[in-house]
C-alpha cells in the first residue's frame, strides 16, 4: 500500500497536479485541498506538513493522540477529547496553535520534577514495573509552560 502512496505522490509532481514549490505561497486550506489529493496523504500527515515544513503558525492536528493525550493530562479530563472538544479548549490558543501543539507534545517527555502534587498517568509500563518493584508510580512532569494561560477562562 505505501508503494502505491508513493507512487501517488510522484505521478501528482511529475504531472503537474501538485507543485511543491507554489505551497508556500497557498492558505493552510488551499494546501489542505492540495495534499489531500493525493492518495495516501490524510488530514494528519498534511497537518504537520504545515507546521513543519511549512512553519505555519496556527494548525491543530485535531486527530493527534499524543495531542488528545497531552491535553487529558495538562486539562485533567477523563478520557482522550475528542476532535470536537479538542478544537474548542485549543480556540482559545489561536494564533498560535502550532506552538501549543508542540508544547502539550513535549509535555509527553517532560522529566518528572520530586516532589510533584501531579498523579501520575497509568500505563501498563507504569503499572506493571511499579507493582513489581513495591514503588509508587512517579507524578507526571510538572512544567511551567504557562498552560494556565492557554487554558479557556471558566
Amino acid at each position: 500500500a505505501k508503494l502505491r502512496y508513493l507512487r501517488s505522490l510522484a505521478e501528482h509532481v511529475v504531472d503537474g497536479s501538485l507543485k511543491l514549490d507554489q505551497l508556500e505561497h497557498l492558505s493552510d486550506e488551499e494546501v489542505m485541498a492540495e495534499l489531500l489529493a493525493v492518495k495516501g496523504i490524510g488530514p494528519w500527515t498534511a497537518q504537520t506538513f504545515l507546521m513543519f515544513h511549512l512553519q505555519r503558525p496556527d494548525v491543530l492536528p485535531v486527530g493527534d493522540l499524543g495531542i488528545r493525550r497531552a491535553m487529558m493530562i495538562e486539562y485533567g479530563l477523563p478520557a482522550l477529547p475528542g476532535p470536537a472538544e479538542t478544537e474548542q479548549i485549543a480556540q482559545a490558543w489561536r494564533p498560535h496553535r502550532t506552538l501549543a501543539c508542540r508544547f502539550l507534545w513535549r509535555t509527553l517527555h517532560a522529566t518528572p520534577v520530586p516532589g510533584s502534587s501531579r498523579r501520575p498517568v497509568q500505563t501498563a509500563e507504569t503499572s506493571s514495573s511499579s507493582a513489581t518493584r513495591n514503588e509508587e508510580p512517579q507524578p507526571q512532569a510538572a512544567i511551567t509552560l504557562g498552560f494556565s494561560t492557554l487554558k479557556p477562562a471558566p
